[in-house]
C-alpha cells in the first residue's frame, strides 16, 4: 500500500535527480505513485472474484 508508493516516489524522485528537490517534493505522493500499483493496473482488488457482465 503505503509503503510501495513511497517507493514509487523516490523512483520518480531519483529519476528527477537533474533539478534540486524541495521540502514539498519530498513529502508530496502524487498520483502516479498510487496508480502505480498493480490493483489499479489490473482494475480490480487482490483476492476480488472475478464479475461477469450479463
Amino acid at each position: 500500500g503505503l509503503d510501495r508508493a513511497r517507493l514509487r516516489q523516490a523512483n520518480r524522485l531519483f529519476a528527477s535527480r537533474s533539478r534540486v528537490l524541495t521540502k514539498a517534493d519530498l513529502v508530496t505522493i502524487e498520483e502516479s505513485d498510487i496508480r502505480g500499483s498493480r490493483v489499479f493496473a489490473e482494475g480490480k482488488l487482490e483476492g476480488e472474484p472475478e464479475t461477469k457482465m450479463r
